[in-house]
């Protein structure tokens, strides 16, 4: 990452570009200002007040370029729940549902009517151009979290894509003027080709995951698993957690461990510390520092006209929260400095506007 070539790209002498990086692998405390500066400058109720905004003021007035312009690169994260109004948005593309969610983020308060495309739909994500195979050692899926292609199946099976370009998977009343109504409307089941369409292959999914026994999709006869779903029909059902435990809601089946960055004792730098539960005292939490070794912060050269936007120094804004909740900075940070991160024997890289990744 230190090394991506998005961040050396850079503006002219004309224009600045001023970047956020938004995901869920930030600490609490951390995401949560940014969150708050994005929910701040996406406000575009009334359009000049984003002007007005702190941060965006001080962006402005501290470049001398005559342009600026503002990117946030997110995860999915900011798919759902964030009222934001943006300019533009390029989406790299997972699932039908993915893109109509972010397509309520463009123009969301001001409704402005544009005569040139808002919403640039990459025809191929990333992982595309990575060239993972599956477990049947054949090219993989790529349409994963968020997605619908399901991973350990093989090239073949009704929810494998035959291919990956959007070109191929998306009609273009579904791509030029992106809205809910294919979401919403199904073909009839048995007119489903999810192997053909992205649109029909969360639609067959969804019924996978929802209906009983056997149906016809895409012209075959496709016998399903018993699922919890179903089984919600029955008035006893949820006597027990055993419907939960055969199909989790939000299953997550990447390992993964709960991390905290700790104060030291001279309260002067933030050390990366494993969150454990204590064994044979249930609610007693350990917090075991982690060899330094397997922290890598992460060194980013940044292109010529190119500046992050906002600077959330982690330990500044424990110490600040500290004094609001008149908490010591360890009890603070125990609290709000705490992040889940994929398991990794080989560590994370760390830096405090890329977040945390493996």
């Amino acid at each position: 990452m230190g090394h991506d070539p998005l961040f050396q790209l850079g503006g002219t002498d004309d224009v600045r570009i001023h970047l956020c990086v938004y995901h869920a692998r930030f600490p609490q405390v951390q995401r949560s200002a940014i969150e708050h500066q994005l929910d701040q400058a996406f406000n575009r109720r009334r359009p000049e007040a984003v002007y007005a905004v702190p941060d965006i003021r001080h962006a402005i007035d501290a470049h001398p370029e005559p342009h600026h312009l503002f990117v946030v690169l997110a995860s999915p994260v900011c798919e759902v729940g964030r009222d934001w109004d943006a300019d533009w948005a390029v989406a790299e593309p997972s699932s039908m549902r993915a893109l109509i969610q972010l397509a309520g983020r463009v123009q969301r308060h001001r409704r402005k009517l544009d005569d040139r495309p808002n919403l640039l739909i990459l025809d191929t994500n990333l992982r595309h151009f990575k060239g993972e195979r599956g477990p049947d050692g054949q090219p993989g899926p790529v349409f994963l979290r968020p997605g619908f292609e399901q991973w350990r199946a093989p090239v073949g099976h009704p929810f494998r894509l035959l291919a990956h370009h959007l070109s191929k998977l998306m009609a273009p009343e579904e791509y030029t003027t992106v809205s809910a109504l294919p979401r919403m409307v199904s073909r009839p089941l048995a007119d489903l080709k999810p192997q053909y369409r992205l649109v029909d292959l969360e639609h067959a999914r969804m019924q996978d995951r929802m209906l009983p026994a056997v149906d016809e999709v895409g012209g075959r006869t496709l016998r399903r698993e018993p699922n919890a779903a179903t089984a919600w029909r029955h008035s006893q059902a949820a006597l027990t957690g055993m419907l939960q435990q055969r199909q989790p809601f939000r299953d997550d089946s990447q390992p993964s461990v709960m991390l905290a960055f700790l104060p030291d004792d001279e309260e002067e730098q933030l050390l990366l510390h494993r969150v454990e539960e204590e064994r044979g005292r249930r609610g007693q939490t350990l917090y075991v520092e982690v060899d330094q070794s397997l922290r890598h912060d992460m060194d980013v050269p940044l292109g010529a006209c190119i500046s992050a936007w906002g600077e959330h120094d982690l330990i500044g804004l424990l110490i600040e929260q500290s004094d609001y909740l008149n908490l010591p900075l360890r009890r603070c940070a125990e609290k709000l400095a705490t992040i889940s991160a994929p398991k990794s024997d080989q560590g994370w890289w760390y830096h405090p506007w890329l977040g945390l990744t493996r």
